[in-house]
């Protein structure tokens, strides 16, 4: 869902996501010695909320039941009590946007608009 509100009990788990990075950090996780798979797996072991957080209230409401988290389709995502945010390093794709392209098209919507 793009923008809105969620409560933290209503942890999106299982979903694909996008991770945006800037040529610039993406430029400073490079010298590093990183690459885009080391950081798809350091987000996927180290983000993750401990399951008694993400548990729904006592009387109802958002988080997950803890049926859900003993179905097999969460097998691997719940971790020594904790719920990892990914099913997989896979799901996570890295985008560095720019480069000469990029640069070129504003360039030209630039001049368009002085026109």
């Amino acid at each position: 869902m793009a923008g809105g509100v969620w409560n933290h009990k209503d942890y999106p788990v299982l979903r694909d996501t996008v991770l945006v990075l800037s040529p610039e950090h993406a430029g400073t996780i490079a010298k590093d010695g990183w690459s885009k798979r080391d950081v798809r797996q350091f987000l996927y072991e180290h983000i993750k909320r401990p399951a008694d957080e993400l548990a729904p209230g006592k009387n109802g409401g958002g988080g997950l039941s803890a049926a859900l988290l003993r179905s097999p389709r969460m097998q691997g995502v719940v971790v020594d009590g904790c719920v990892r945010k990914f099913r997989s390093p896979d799901s996570i794709l890295i985008v560095v946007p720019g480069g000469d392209e990029a640069i070129s098209v504003s360039a030209k919507i630039a001049s368009l608009r002085s026109q």
